[in-house]
């Protein structure tokens, strides 16, 4: 074992999304997890928005990633990091830019990326992954990641930080 308690575990976030009980033998790495980023590309597609999407669990940990065409180089990386800061942080990444533009600094210098398009996925109000997109523009990215975490949150909780 690896030691981490199952909640911890990278395919608890496709679990929990796909209501996967005990008994059941998916693979949530390649089911639920997976829909989420390609809710994330149709969403992109339908804005004639190329974009990468990265879908993580609670520690970061990549899931499900989808390139389109036409996407920039730098948009791959973009995408799981924005991702990754918002399951670690449990927090839309949109919230965090917004505490910088207000004058909380802190978060420059902590070294984590502070993009909007980043949002977590929350079940019963606990984060169990993210979403993070990188496309075009930060505002497009925002509301295509908004709404491919809403695709795996049956919770309506998943928004901002409660």
């Amino acid at each position: 074992m690896d030691g981490l308690r199952p909640e911890r575990r990278g395919p608890v976030i496709a679990k929990h999304a796909a209501g996967i009980d005990k008994g059941q033998r998916d693979d949530p790495r390649s089911s639920r997890s997976a829909d989420g980023a390609a809710g994330g590309r149709e969403n992109a597609e339908q804005r004639n928005a190329p974009s990468a999407i990265a879908v993580v669990d609670p520690a970061g940990d990549l899931l499900a990633f989808q390139r389109m065409d036409d996407v920039r180089p730098a948009s791959v990386d973009l995408a799981i990091e924005k991702a990754r800061t918002a399951a670690r942080l449990q927090r839309s990444t949109a919230e965090i830019e917004d505490n910088i533009n207000q004058g909380r600094t802190a978060f420059v210098t902590a070294g984590i990326p502070v993009l909007r398009g980043g949002m977590p996925i929350r079940i019963n109000g606990a984060v169990v992954g993210a979403v993070g997109i990188a496309g075009l523009s930060k505002e497009t990215d925002a509301e295509i990641a908004n709404t491919a975490a809403a695709a795996l949150s049956p919770s309506p909780m998943t928004g901002q930080r409660r």
